[in-house]
C-alpha cells in the first residue's frame, strides 16, 4: 500500500508540473522533478513492479499531448 501511495505522489507531482509547463531546464530543477522521476523508476525496479509509465501518467491525469514529453523526461532522468 505504501508503494502505491509513494508512486501516486511522485508521478502526480511530475504530471502536475508538466501540466502547468514547469519543466526542468538544463541544470535547473527547482522543484526536484528529476529526483521524483528517479524515485519512481527506483520503486518500480526494486519492487519488481511491471507497470507502464504511460499508463501510470495517464491515471494521474496526463493528457495525450504531455505523454511524449513525460516519457522522454523519465528516459533521461
Amino acid at each position: 500500500m505504501s508503494v502505491a501511495v509513494a508512486l501516486a505522489d511522485k508521478i502526480g507531482t511530475i504530471v502536475g508540473f508538466f501540466a502547468i509547463d514547469e519543466r526542468p531546464t538544463g541544470s535547473k530543477d527547482p522543484f526536484a522533478l528529476r529526483r521524483a522521476a528517479i524515485g519512481v523508476i527506483r520503486i518500480l525496479l526494486e519492487g519488481r513492479i511491471r507497470a507502464s509509465l504511460r499508463a501510470l501518467t495517464a491515471i494521474c491525469g496526463a493528457g495525450a499531448s504531455e505523454q511524449d514529453a513525460l516519457l522522454a523526461f523519465f528516459a533521461i532522468a
